[in-house]
């Protein structure tokens, strides 16, 4: 973009007037009429040493009051230059639509609900992050980058297969050991900021696969992982090589599952976790100074497998979410 040509122009000279112009640099002239002054004995001396035509100027008294600028003067120049940069970033930026990370596990990934089989997508029109796409418009631009299986920050090895070439066969929802590693959300999100960047705003919704009883963590440790996502957002401070500031960060609690004591005692156990860990999670976003929403103050599970949103659903949280941002980039 042009302005950003210009903010990395003024950025340089800033720099450069800071740290690189120290001294003059020597003043070298070819030899003729221009430095006629100089004797005729000095002219021949200085040739037979060079062996060129070209002579080295006598040194000239110099005025370091006229001929640099003082290094008060030069420090405030290159603050100008540099606060000019940044003003010039945050004008592109301005003009730019803004952009939305979407963070999240199964949920955000669209999941369909079943109660058998492989796991599916729904269709990316149908997912939260689309009906957030929608409900914004086309000043924003939102990045979907759900993974189903996702953690804040434990690699699920709840179920790691003995065989890999019987893994799909045996359990097609398992997770090879590199798979498993991959689902550790505190290690994925450095690489996906810096791919999606610059960022306005970053909503994370994770935790409710660590909840599960093969999960098996309180919701006092989820939000520590939580508490971690949020830092690594906040430490990018724009990303790689930019001017921009860091993200501003949106924090939703997963609605809870959908509870059947006499089909499921193991989710049942879990029941009173999901409250805790909103709780938790608000707590975070007061301590980090970030924004907060509790999806169950949307939407309720409503899938056949009741742990997944059904497309209507998907859709209600979205714009829930959409209102949320949209009132965080004002």
């Amino acid at each position: 973009m042009p302005r950003r040509l210009v903010a990395g122009v003024l950025l340089s000279y800033g720099f450069r007037l800071a740290f690189v112009w120290r001294h003059p640099r020597p003043s070298v002239i070819l030899s003729g009429s221009f430095w006629s002054g100089m004797p005729r004995e000095a002219c021949h001396e200085a040739q037979k040493t060079a062996g060129k035509t070209a002579i080295v100027a006598p040194e000239r008294t110099q005025n370091p009051e006229t001929t640099m600028p003082r290094p008060l003067l030069r420090t405030a120049i290159a603050t100008v230059l540099v606060i000019a940069a940044l003003a010039v970033t945050a004008a592109a930026r301005a003009d730019e639509p803004k952009r939305i990370l979407a963070f999240g596990d199964a949920l955000t990934w669209g999941r369909k609900p079943a109660t058998h089989g492989a796991p599916a997508r729904l269709p990316a029109s149908a997912r939260w992050p689309a009906a957030m796409q929608a409900a914004l418009g086309r000043d924003y631009v939102v990045i979907d980058d759900g993974l189903n299986g996702r953690t804040t920050d434990l690699p699920d090895r709840s179920n790691p297969p003995a065989n890999l070439s019987t893994s799909t066969s045996a359990n097609p929802s398992a997770n090879s050991p590199a798979q498993s590693a991959a689902l550790d959300g505190s290690a994925a999100l450095p690489g996906v900021l810096a791919r999606a960047q610059p960022l306005d705003v970053v909503v994370i919704m994770l935790g409710g696969s660590e909840l599960t009883a093969q999960g098996g963590r309180t919701p006092a440790r989820i939000a520590e992982g939580m508490d971690k996502l949020v830092q690594i957002v906040k430490d990018m401070h724009g990303g790689i090589s930019t001017l921009d500031p860091s993200p501003k960060v949106l924090v939703v609690a997963p609605p809870p599952v959908a509870v059947d004591a006499a089909a499921d005692p193991a989710r049942a156990d879990t029941a009173g976790k999901w409250a805790q860990l909103a709780k938790a999670y608000a707590a975070v976003a007061q301590k980090q100074h970030v924004e907060f929403l509790d999806a169950a103050m949307v939407v309720r599970i409503d899938g056949v497998d009741g742990a997944h949103l059904t497309a209507a659903s998907q859709q209600k949280l979205g714009r829930a979410i959409a209102e949320k941002v949209r009132a965080m980039t004002k």
